[in-house]
C-alpha cells in the first residue's frame, strides 16, 4: 500500500485530538449520523458543545505527470437547546458556536503552515464556507456547519505489493 499523507482516519483521530484539546468542546462525534443518534440519545447524551464530523468526500485531477487529490470535508459545532422556542437561546448558541469553528478553522491553518505536520501546504483557506444549524433532522440541536478543502500531491502510482496479478497484465515499465 501507499502511505497517503490524508486519510480518512487520520482526519478522524486530528478532529477527535482537536475536540480534546479545545477548552469549551466537551464531546467529539466521528462521521457517523447513527453515531450522533445514538450520543444524542443517550442516557448521559451530548452535553455542552460537540465537534460533529458531518462530511468526507474527495476529488482528482491534474495531468498525466501530476495528480491532486482535493478532500472536502466537513464539521459542525453543536449544542442541544434546553428549551425549544426561547430563540435568543438558540441565536446565542449558533453565534458561539461561529466562534468555536473559527477558532478550530485558526488551528487548521496553523497546522497547515508548520512544516513536518501531515496538513502542511494543505488547507485551501478560500474553500472555507459556514453556515447556522438550526434544529438538526428535527432534534434540539443547533450550531454552525464547516466545509473546507485540503489539497495533496496523490499520486496514482501501482503499488506492485497490493496486486497479485501485476506481473500477468503488463509489465515493470509501466508501473
Amino acid at each position: 500500500m501507499i502511505n497517503r499523507p490524508i486519510t480518512y482516519e487520520r482526519l478522524l483521530a486530528y478532529f477527535e485530538g482537536l475536540a480534546d484539546a479545545h477548552v469549551l468542546i466537551d464531546a467529539f462525534v466521528g462521521f457517523s449520523r447513527n453515531e450522533f443518534a445514538e450520543r444524542s440519545r443517550s442516557r448521559e447524551g451530548l452535553q455542552g458543545f460537540a465537534l460533529v464530523m458531518f462530511g468526507y468526500s474527495g476529488t482528482l485531477d491534474g495531468n498525466s505527470q501530476r495528480t491532486i487529490s482535493r478532500r472536502t470535508v466537513s464539521f459542525a459545532v453543536l449544542k442541544a437547546r434546553r428549551k425549544r422556542g426561547d430563540y435568543g437561546e438558540l441565536y446565542g448558541i449558533v453565534s458561539e458556536a461561529e466562534e468555536i469553528g473559527l477558532a478550530i478553522l485558526s488551528r487548521i491553518w496553523r497546522d497547515a503552515r508548520t512544516p513536518g505536520h501531515f496538513l502542511y501546504n494543505a488547507f485551501e483557506k478560500d474553500s472555507v464556507r459556514f453556515s447556522e444549524v438550526l434544529d438538526l433532522e428535527g432534534s434540539d440541536f443547533a450550531g454552525t456547519e464547516f466545509h473546507f478543502t485540503l489539497k495533496v500531491g496523490d499520486p496514482l502510482t501501482v503499488d506492485p505489493e497490493d496486486w497479485k496479478d501485476l506481473n500477468d497484465v503488463c509489465d515493470d515499465s509501466v508501473v
